[in-house]
């Protein structure tokens, strides 16, 4: 994983954001870190795969223009809650497959609006697994993200 990278995880049972600025070295509360950054700073976050889930999947007839229109609606059926309540982004096609990264909408207004406070703004938020390798496996806090294309992109527990 990039080591420059500035890791973001939305902790829902503490109800706050961690950042962790480089391998090994402990989680920060958000608030604090943002408040030693300069006043409109432009900041790139890495989103930990724990906070977004990662789908693959095969829709036979979709062009490429219309990947963003589509992957909602072939989502539905595989999502907890209504399509409408998350944010749905294409990450790429391989073969016949696409993938679509699918995170709570709720969450990344949480965080734009927190980064907002601290007049920060946020550039690029990347997803934690896109960092790796194909076939890689990688230590990530109390658990491993995995990249296996067309088979899972993800976070699993120890």
């Amino acid at each position: 994983m990039d080591n420059n990278a500035n890791r973001i995880e939305w902790l829902a049972d503490q109800g706050n954001w961690l950042i962790t600025e480089s391998p090994g070295m402990a989680p920060r509360n958000l608030e604090d870190w943002a408040e030693e950054q300069p006043e409109m700073t432009g900041v790139s976050l890495v989103l930990a795969a724990t906070n977004y889930a990662c789908h693959w999947l095969t829709l036979p007839g979709v062009k490429g223009r219309h990947l963003v229109r589509a992957l909602p609606f072939a989502l539905e059926d595989m999502l907890v809650r209504d399509v409408s309540d998350y944010t749905v982004v294409p990450g790429g096609s391989r073969a016949s497959q696409h993938k679509a990264y699918v995170v709570e909408t709720d969450l990344i207004d949480r965080l734009l609006e927190l980064l907002a406070i601290h007049h920060l703004r946020l550039v690029s938020l990347t997803p934690e697994t896109t960092l790796l390798a194909d076939d890689q496996i990688a230590r990530a806090d109390t658990g491993w993200a995995i990249n296996i294309p067309g088979k899972f992109e993800g976070c699993v527990p120890d």
